[in-house]
């Protein structure tokens, strides 16, 4: 029954997808790119944040 659910919410989300026209994708792209782009940024970020602890770094006072 979930797999049923799931193909159906799956078809109609294809069948939205379809209905949007050619220039409405290029803003909900530069959204999408813009907002996995951030997340890695914030992601390197804060990874590097923990080694400089990790090393005994004191981040806030950066060179």
């Amino acid at each position: 029954m979930e797999k049923v659910l799931t193909m159906g919410f799956l078809n109609s989300f294809w069948q939205f997808l379809h209905t949007i026209p050619w220039w409405a994708w290029i803003p909900i792209v530069a959204i999408v790119c813009g907002t996995i782009t951030r997340l890695v940024a914030m992601s390197h970020k804060h990874h590097e944040r923990m080694e400089m602890i990790r090393h005994g770094i004191d981040p806030r006072n950066r060179p």
